[in-house]
């Protein structure tokens, strides 16, 4: 037997000691077992063995009212936080997520983070069949995971359920919703510097809702403002602009008088959203703000100083300067000679 493996026999003895009809000193003992077990690599294999024995008890004990599902909660956890197998098994036990879902909703902190943390690894692998639950199970969910976010008080919980939101854009019908409905509340959020977890929450919503082609036009309105947002970070007061070219940027960026940000988690994120919405970005510029000038200004704030020392190697960022420098070949013959010597300079070494 391989170091770690636990026979079935031992299995099965130890779901005796989880009868509520055990000694409550007994039966902690073996959930501690348990729960020690859980943190092994063998947890997924122990869990599904004998037609996932174990993995039903303690999704028993946590419906059961009579038991202590907070200290239960973490097996899932471990459960289902690499194992599709284990995450397909747990999301089919339509009891036991309405459970989760209850606590995240109304449950004691540290009993909706567990919950919240387990939402999150099944949102991941099966987001369609978690959102059909949740909007049995809770209404207006979304707005609620939004207004949380927007809390003073920022709990740990809330963060994972920000992490199920983010999973739950993978589904076109929630990225429309998302940018029908909740733009404003989220925008707020991208301040860097007092919210940063709960910025890097957001712009991966914002992130996913820009690879939906039909939510370009609201995206991207009249008033420049997720544009003006997504820009900020990549600004800077110091930035060598002229009074005509800070003229020619949107008003929430012509008075802006912030840093740069120096997360490169956040800035490649906000490139990416960037890149996503360029094809619609391009012609809007052209259009609607004077064209060549305001074009080449929104370069000069992408290639600025360090920020493009940090971002120049990604290279779906050729695509995009290549596109916004394409009217402009002034701009071309100097902007591309120095990307493609950076990115080269990157790619080789």
């Amino acid at each position: 037997m391989k170091q770690h493996e636990i026979s079935p026999e031992v299995i099965t003895d130890l779901i005796q000691f989880l009868s509520p009809n055990v000694h409550h000193n007994l039966r902690q003992q073996a959930l501690d077992y348990i729960i020690g077990l859980s943190a092994s690599d063998q947890f997924n294999v122990i869990f599904q063995a004998n037609d996932f024995l174990l993995g039903q008890s303690l999704c028993q004990l946590i419906c059961e009212d009579n038991a202590n599902g907070n200290d239960i909660l973490p097996t899932l956890i471990n459960a289902t936080a690499t194992d599709v197998i284990c995450v397909k098994y747990v999301i089919s036990n339509m009891e036991l997520i309405q459970r989760l879902i209850e606590y995240c909703r109304v449950g004691d902190e540290q009993r909706s983070l567990n919950a919240g943390k387990i939402l999150s690894n099944l949102s991941l692998h099966f987001p369609d069949r978690l959102y059909d639950v949740l909007v049995k199970e809770w209404d207006d969910f979304i707005a609620d995971i939004i207004k949380r976010l927007n809390d003073s008080v920022f709990y740990d919980s809330t963060k994972y359920l920000g992490y199920v939101l983010i999973n739950l854009t993978s589904i076109a019908s929630i990225r429309c919703l998302l940018c029908q409905k909740f733009v404003q509340q989220m925008l707020p959020l991208m301040d860097y510097n007092k919210r940063p977890e709960r910025c890097l929450i957001v712009i991966d919503i914002l992130r996913n809702m820009c690879f939906e082609n039909s939510c370009h036009s609201v995206l991207l309105d009249e008033n420049d403002e997720l544009l003006s947002t997504l820009l900020k970070p990549l600004a800077d007061v110091s930035d060598n602009l002229d009074d005509g070219e800070i003229e020619k940027l949107p008003i929430q960026l012509q008075y802006y008088e912030g840093h740069r940000c120096q997360d490169s988690l956040i800035t490649n994120k906000i490139i990416e959203s960037l890149y996503q919405v360029s094809i619609f970005l391009v012609p809007k510029l052209w259009i609607v703000h004077g064209g060549r000038e305001y074009l080449s200004v929104f370069c000069d704030i992408l290639l600025s100083s360090s920020l493009g020392m940090l971002l120049l190697h990604r290279y779906y960022l050729l695509v995009l300067c290549a596109v916004l420098t394409l009217n402009d070949r002034a701009k071309a013959k100097t902007t591309m000679p120095v990307i493609l010597t950076f990115s080269i300079d990157k790619l080789f070494n």
